[in-house]
């Protein structure tokens, strides 16, 4: 009788592990896990993330990673599923998104960067349930460089720290060649043509980007519009006449700078020592000095 009853009790045992091992078993399940894009606004506009070229590009709409993860693709909603392991565990995979001017650096529980928790790529959790995760971005900064090319001179500059669409002023005239003028800006070394204008032209930056000298010849042609003024001669009951005014244009392509006669017999007056290019002017005032002897 007591054989019987330990061989019940071993029976027993028995069935309540075999039980217990079921209950573990029926108790594993996998979770849909799904990847969706968002929007983020960088310098005033609203920027979407979408999935990486090598995603929509592939003929189908599965994509298997080197681990054997098979990746259910919404190429036109851009969202992407996939399952957990039998065990509720989810790996985080590669990076799937792109958006201009920003990189993927992580996986969120948000679609806002506020209060989300970040998943690195090959990060591991356990999971209960079917979750959503959103790409994280970094903001990437670009520059942009003005260079003198191969016949310039002068010191290179850069506007650096800029984020993608942001806008920035392009400077004057800051190299020098010898024979030339700079009349632009382009984006292409020794280039013909002009691309952005000198001074307050505005560029919208959306990647490095590196300027260089337009270069013009110099033709000096400078007009004056009288070349000879006369005052009359000296007496002996001599006072000095009004002065007299005349004034010279530049048509050049280059600046010129005036310089002022010196004189015993006249006051020579220039309203600007710089005769601006194209078309810039200088108004001359001359007039006799007083107490001037006869000759």
């Amino acid at each position: 009788m007591k054989n019987n009853f330990k061989k019940l009790i071993s029976l027993a045992l028995v069935v309540l592990m075999v039980g217990t091992l079921f209950c573990v078993s029926a108790s594993a399940a996998t979770y849909t896990i799904t990847l969706k894009g968002g929007t983020r606004k960088l310098n005033g506009e609203t920027y979407t993330s979408r999935l990486n070229d090598t995603l929509l590009n592939l003929a189908g709409n599965t994509y298997t990673d080197a681990n054997g993860t098979v990746y259910t693709l919404d190429k036109e909603n851009h969202t992407v599923t996939f399952a957990t392991d039998a065990s509720g565990y989810v790996t985080f995979p590669e990076f799937f998104f792109v958006m201009d001017g920003h990189t993927q650096s992580a996986w969120g529980t948000s679609a806002t960067s506020n209060g989300s928790t970040t998943y690195k790529e090959g990060r591991r959790l356990k999971v209960t349930g079917a979750k959503t995760y959103y790409p994280r971005f970094d903001t990437i900064k670009y520059s942009a460089e003005f260079l003198p090319g191969e016949f310039g001179e002068g010191s290179s500059q850069t506007i650096s720290n800029k984020t993608y669409g942001a806008a920035i002023t392009l400077p004057d005239a800051i190299f020098t060649r010898t024979g030339f003028v700079q009349i632009g800006w382009a984006l292409k070394e020794n280039a013909q043509e002009i691309d952005y204008a000198l001074k307050d032209a505005s560029f919208q930056i959306k990647d490095n980007v590196k300027f260089y000298p337009v270069w013009q010849k110099v033709e000096y042609s400078v007009l004056q519009s009288a070349t000879q003024i006369t005052f009359g001669s000296i007496c002996e009951d001599y006072v000095a006449p009004a002065a007299q005014t005349f004034e010279i244009t530049n048509k050049s392509n280059s600046d010129v700078t005036f310089v002022i006669p010196t004189s015993t017999a006249f006051n020579v007056v220039a309203s600007s020592t710089t005769i601006a290019r194209d078309g810039g002017t200088v108004v001359i005032t001359v007039q006799p000095k007083e107490n001037l002897g006869v000759a």
